[in-house]
């Protein structure tokens, strides 16, 4: 059993003071606590650094009340449930939406910002076309609706990718493949 003492029992190490040595009272085991930030400060110094980049002085009026546009549109939707419809089986799965700061991008995933996930679970604002009331997918997609679950939906419609940029990386990766052989 390796029970970890120190040479005298007034000098005590602390997790809290994070490597700046030994603690020697209580009064320093308390300093050293209270240097952590509780979260919800950092969240309210984040909310006021958000607050103090838009300065109102700089902006006229329409851009004022674009900005109060974007971010009512922002709290509306940043956190909200939603029911996804899975294109190629049309199974509903739900999915909470997020918003970047920057308003960018969209994603239903926790994990939106890894980059590998990003690219399924997220959509670029500017490449956004349309958005129709009710299902616009696959034909297995329309074919498992009801007319209960199409009014409640809502399909978003963007630009696709340019195709030539995937077929030349398609055809680089069997390439590669064929120089492994």
């Amino acid at each position: 059993m390796n029970v970890r003492r120190s040479a005298s029992p007034e000098q005590r190490t602390s997790r809290a003071a994070s490597g700046e040595g030994p603690v020697e009272t209580k009064e320093d085991l308390v300093r050293a606590a209270s240097r952590r930030q509780p979260i919800e400060v950092r969240t309210e110094r984040r909310v006021a650094r958000v607050q103090e980049d838009v300065s109102y002085e700089n902006l006229g009026d329409d851009e004022i009340r674009m900005y109060e546009y974007l971010e009512f549109v922002r709290e509306l939707l940043d956190g909200l449930s939603l029911k996804k419809v899975c294109q190629k089986s049309g199974r509903i799965v739900s999915r909470t939406l997020y918003i970047t700061p920057d308003m960018k991008a969209v994603y239903w995933n926790p994990s939106g910002t890894i980059k590998w996930l990003s690219v399924k679970s997220s959509l670029q604002t500017v490449k956004i076309e349309q958005v129709l009331k009710g299902l616009h997918g696959s034909s297995s997609v329309v074919a498992r609706s009801s007319p209960e679950r199409d009014a409640r939906c809502v399909s978003i419609k963007d630009r696709g990718q340019d195709t030539s940029k995937s077929k030349s990386k398609n055809k680089n990766k069997s390439k590669n493949k064929n120089k492994k052989l």
